[in-house]
């Protein structure tokens, strides 16, 4: 465990009293270590879930159209046929 000497301003200390008292803890400290883990938890959570990454595989997986080469989209787009020629 590492121990450091902190100092908070008035309205910190306020903070981490409260967050104390909201959670039972023993003290500052706790509060600390307790915001520390939610900030883990809240920023710096992988930028994608496993839930994300099976979806864009299964979006991976699926049938794509193939735009020639040196077309853009825009050019593929108005060489497709209208709804009225159909």
């Amino acid at each position: 465990m590492t121990e450091a000497v902190l100092n908070l301003d008035e309205h910190t200390s306020r903070i981490l009293n409260i967050i104390k008292e909201q959670y039972n803890l023993k003290d500052q400290s706790e509060a600390i270590n307790l915001m520390a883990l939610q900030y883990e938890e809240k920023i710096l959570e992988r930028p994608y879930s496993p839930e994300f990454i099976k979806e864009m595989q299964e979006i991976m997986a699926e049938d794509h159209i193939h735009i020639p080469d040196g077309m853009s989209l825009i050019e593929y787009i108005d060489s497709l046929p209208d709804e009225d020629d159909k």
